[in-house]
């Protein structure tokens, strides 16, 4: 058999090998690049009282964290309270200091789960509330995975803490978002509770507009 007839034999093996060598590393989808924990100042819609996120060193991530809430007073620096054990990227804090609402991070996973946070309440560093994604989003269908992760809450707005009028019956502070399933959820920041739940589209009438905040119905409540 002649030099030139064995390389054309040999020339298509080679290829299949090489891409049956290539498949399984192209099949692998690498993981989601997560953000960097780093020190994190997060101040009230007032601006007067802040709150430091801390990460904890690197040798110790990718859990865990530290943080306190803190104002000025006469040019010094007044701690009014302070957390440990956690990291988060996004909180909201009251105008007075007091309440801290923290949301969870991006969760690792494909779906919802018990030990996945979504939202946390405080009370000047105490644990008032806290919600799973599991607990909160009923149609897993709706939860978008990437190769490593998952969203949980949908993307409808800016979040922010609202201050209620109290003598019209109306919550001191409330905070509302939305699962990725088009759940919508109203909190009282002062408890931690769920005061009301939206339906997603799907459970409204044809043709419906989606409810507004003042069209949210109270949780059944057991008992």
């Amino acid at each position: 058999m002649s030099a030139s007839r064995s390389i054309r034999l040999l020339a298509p093996l080679f290829v299949a090998s090489l891409v049956a060598a290539m498949a399984p590393v192209s099949a692998i989808a690498p993981a989601d690049l997560e953000a960097r924990p780093t020190k994190r100042t997060t101040c009230s819609s007032a601006g007067e009282v802040c709150f430091l996120m801390e990460p904890r060193p690197a040798r110790e991530r990718p859990h865990g964290g530290r943080g306190h809430a803190y104002r000025y007073v006469k040019g010094r620096k007044q701690v009014l309270w302070r957390v440990e054990g956690w990291y988060a990227f996004r909180v909201l804090l009251s105008d007075d200091g007091r309440y801290l609402v923290r949301l969870g991070n991006w969760p690792r996973g494909q779906r919802p789960s018990e030990s996945h946070l979504a939202v946390a309440f405080y009370d000047n560093g105490e644990l008032l509330a806290e919600y799973s994604t599991r607990a909160l989003i009923e149609d897993d269908s709706k939860v978008r995975p990437s190769s490593s992760h998952y969203t949980y809450r949908a993307h409808d707005g800016e979040l922010s803490l609202v201050v209620g009028d109290t003598e019209k019956g109306e919550l001191p502070l409330s905070f509302e978002f939305s699962t990725i399933d088009g759940i919508r959820y109203r909190f009282d920041v002062t408890t931690g509770e769920i005061v009301a739940r939206s339906p997603p589209a799907s459970e409204e009438s044809a043709g419906a507009e989606s409810p507004a905040s003042s069209d949210l119905t109270p949780p059944e409540r057991e008992g």
